[in-house]
């Protein structure tokens, strides 16, 4: 989409906007509310980038660049649209705007590691493997790591007991097709900026212990890359 704004010899059009891409490539784009910058219109915000010569020919080499070098797999088959693709990297943002809870003229307030998306019977798990004490308290420093390419350690959020609904929607996955799709970063921050998240996708339910939090293992559908892997175990001290 990113290609075929900065490329277009034509004005742009609504139908470059009737996409589930728009809405996550303005938050890589912009990362800020439309009111805040000016904007009246997905098409404004993406003109403005067109009209700036220098900043249209360094996206037109990121883009090319990325697709030049892009090894994605295949994408997951799932019951709703999602515009991300496997093991691309994505800020909370984009994310959330691909799933709607972030649009063009208000970013999400999420915060936390799990956002829930009730109208498609799924859910989002964020997480980062290094709990470094920098950015991590002592009840938000879950056990996530790497058990193999395909099977991950997870600890809910403390709160959650296996009897509240949260946790049975885990606990029930196979009977209830509730899909979770995973979203994990080696490091928090690169430098003073945020990490972006490495689209694992989706995960089967393997087995859970504990209570408040549980203790859960997934699987995932498709392997995570094995450098990824490799990164993952030593950022969460996984020998």
């Amino acid at each position: 989409l990113l290609n075929e704004i900065l490329t277009s010899q034509t004005s742009l059009t609504s139908k470059q906007h009737e996409t589930p891409y728009a809405e996550s490539l303005y938050q890589l784009l912009w990362s800020k509310n439309a009111d805040i910058l000016g904007f009246s219109s997905l098409a404004e915000s993406f003109q403005a980038l067109r009209d700036c010569p220098r900043t249209r020919a360094d996206l037109l080499e990121v883009s090319e660049h990325t697709q030049a070098s892009a090894n994605a797999a295949l994408p997951p088959q799932l019951p709703f649209p999602c515009p991300l693709e496997m093991h691309g990297a994505y800020s909370r943002q984009e994310i959330f705007a691909a799933f709607g809870k972030a649009t063009f003229e208000k970013q999400s307030s999420n915060r936390e590691g799990v956002m829930h998306l009730h109208d498609i019977n799924a859910s989002l798990h964020l997480f980062t493997f290094n709990k470094s004490k920098k950015f991590f308290s002592e009840t938000t420093s879950y056990r996530d790591y790497p058990i193999s390419q395909t099977l991950i350690h997870w600890e809910s959020q403390s709160n959650t007991s296996r009897s509240s609904p949260v946790g049975q929607k885990y606990l029930s996955q196979a009977e209830t097709d509730y899909k979770v799709l995973l979203f994990a970063r080696i490091e928090n921050k690169i430098g003073k900026l945020s990490s972006p998240l490495c689209y694992l996708g989706p995960a089967t339910f393997i087995k859970a212990t504990g209570d408040n939090p549980i203790s859960m293992v997934w699987e995932l559908e498709t392997p995570m890359p094995y450098d990824f892997f490799i990164e993952a175990k030593r950022a969460s001290g996984v020998s």
